[in-house]
C-alpha cells in the first residue's frame, strides 16, 4: 500500500512539472507573440483610443484586425496598459510624452503615425465669433503671443508652466467654451483651475475681445453636439479637422499641426530588450513611487492638506495645553479650598 502511494505521489509531481513547463512556454510564446518594434505589429492587437476622437476611425480603417477599446480619458488608458486590458494606446504626441515621462515602464512605439490640422470648433449660426478669432490668431502669430504661448506648452515642461491670470470682464457678452478636461499639454484642470495651451489661448482671445468667457467641462465625444444645439459657442481641445465634422460645426483657422503617437509596456517593445527583468522591476518600482509622490503632491496639490492638517493639529494642541494647564489649575484650587463642596 505504501508503495502504490509513492508511486502515485511521483506520477502527481512529474504531471505538475509537466504542466508548469508547459505553462511557461505559452507565457513565453504569449510574451514574444507581443513584442512590437514597428508601427504595424499593432494590426491584430488590442488598441485603446480616447471616446469621439479621430484615432477610433483611423484605427478602424487602417488595421480592421485590431480590437479597439474606447476610453474617456488617457489615465485610463494608462492604467488599462498597464492591468493587461489593452496592448497599446493611440494619441496626441505631447500627450504621450508627457504620459512616458509620468510612466516609467511605458515607452513609445511610433512618433511618426500622421499629423493632424487642429483648430476651435464653432456653431454655423454664429461666424462673426469666428471671424474674430481668426483675425486674433493671425494678430497673435504676428506679434509673437502665439509663440510665446507656444513655448510655454509644448517647448518647455507643460507641467510646470504657469499659467498667467486672465480677469474676465462680467460685464462682457457671455461666451461659452466647452472643454474636456484631458491632459496637457491642451486642456487639463489643476488646483481647480482651467490650464493648458488651449485655455490661454482662447482667454487671450476673450480678453482682448472683452468677452465674459465661461469654460465648462465634457466628454469629448459631447463636444459636437452641444456646439451645435448652441449650447456653447466654441469647443476646442487638440480637435482635428475633418470633412464629416466640417459638415456640423465650422472650424477656425487651423492653429496648430498636431502629431500622434502609439504607446506600449517597455517589456513589449523590442528596442527595450536589453532591459532586464530586475532592471525593468526596479525601474518600475521607482517610477511608480515617483509618479505617486509627483501626481499626488506637486499636481493634485495635496501637499497643501497635509500642511493644513499640521496646522490644525498645532492648534489643537495649543488649546489643549491651554485648556488643560487652565482644568487643572482650577482642580487644584478646588481641592485646597476650605468650602468643603469645593474640596
Amino acid at each position: 500500500m505504501r508503495n502504490k502511494l509513492i508511486i502515485i505521489g511521483i506520477i502527481l509531481v512529474l504531471t505538475l512539472s509537466l504542466i508548469g513547463c508547459q505553462g511557461e512556454q505559452i507565457t513565453k510564446s504569449d510574451n514574444t507573440s507581443r513584442q512590437l518594434s514597428q508601427l504595424s505589429d499593432i494590426a491584430d492587437k488590442r488598441v485603446g483610443v480616447n471616446t469621439g476622437t479621430i484615432y477610433d476611425g483611423f484605427v478602424a480603417k487602417k488595421y480592421p484586425q485590431a480590437k479597439i477599446s474606447r476610453y474617456d480619458s488617457t489615465a485610463d488608458m494608462a492604467v488599462a496598459i498597464k492591468t493587461d486590458k489593452i496592448d497599446v494606446a493611440m494619441m496626441d504626441l505631447v500627450t504621450a510624452k508627457v504620459l512616458v515621462k509620468n510612466n516609467k515602464d511605458m515607452g513609445i512605439l511610433s512618433d511618426d503615425v500622421w499629423d493632424m490640422p487642429l483648430a476651435v470648433g464653432f456653431n454655423k449660426n454664429n461666424p462673426a465669433l469666428r471671424e474674430k478669432f481668426n483675425s486674433f490668431l493671425k494678430k497673435a502669430r504676428a506679434d509673437g503671443t502665439y509663440d510665446e504661448i507656444y513655448k510655454r506648452w509644448f517647448v518647455n515642461d507643460p507641467e510646470k508652466a504657469v499659467m498667467p491670470i486672465f480677469n474676465s470682464n462680467l460685464k462682457g457678452k457671455r461666451v461659452v467654451l466647452a472643454v474636456t478636461v484631458a491632459d496637457l499639454p491642451y486642456v487639463a484642470l489643476i488646483n481647480g483651475k482651467y490650464v493648458g495651451f488651449d485655455v490661454e489661448l482662447i482667454q487671450k482671445f476673450a480678453a482682448q475681445e472683452g468677452y465674459n468667457l465661461e469654460i465648462i467641462d465634457m466628454n469629448f465625444a459631447s463636444l459636437i453636439a452641444a456646439l451645435v444645439s448652441g449650447k456653447v459657442d466654441m469647443i476646442s481641445d487638440g480637435i482635428t479637422i475633418t470633412e464629416e465634422r466640417s459638415k456640423q460645426i465650422d472650424f477656425s483657422d487651423i492653429y496648430l499641426e498636431g502629431g500622434t503617437a502609439v504607446i506600449a509596456l517597455k517589456k513589449n517593445l523590442t528596442k527595450y530588450e536589453g532591459q532586464t527583468d530586475e532592471t525593468a522591476a526596479a525601474a518600475s518600482f521607482s517610477g511608480r513611487v515617483s509618479d505617486s509622490f509627483h501626481n499626488n503632491l506637486i499636481v493634485e496639490d495635496r501637499y497643501s492638506l497635509i500642511v493644513n492638517g499640521l496646522k490644525v493639529t498645532a492648534i489643537i494642541s495649543l488649546l489643549s495645553v491651554i485648556f488643560g494647564t487652565l482644568l487643572g489649575a482650577l482642580v487644584c484650587l478646588m481641592r485646597m479650598a476650605k468650602n468643603r463642596v469645593l474640596k
